[in-house]
């Protein structure tokens, strides 16, 4: 089993970024878009595993986004 160490808050800005827009953000999580434009400044605690996990998967696909 892989441990990965999960932030304590992740940037919902950088998350958007990541997919491009919150209706996308919202199609990879399976969540509506209403509810990501809830989320605020930070990714809620709830969604934080997901996400993190998601941002990885984004990194190893294209590693020379690697956090620019």
């Amino acid at each position: 089993i892989l441990f990965m160490q999960i932030p304590t808050k992740i940037p919902t800005a950088k998350v958007i970024a990541a997919y491009g827009n919150k209706s996308k953000v919202a199609r990879a999580c399976g969540i509506s878009p209403q509810a990501v434009i809830q989320w605020g400044e930070y990714v809620p605690d709830s969604r934080l595993y997901h996400i993190h996990y998601l941002l990885t998967q984004i990194d190893q696909a294209e590693p020379s986004r690697n956090h620019q």
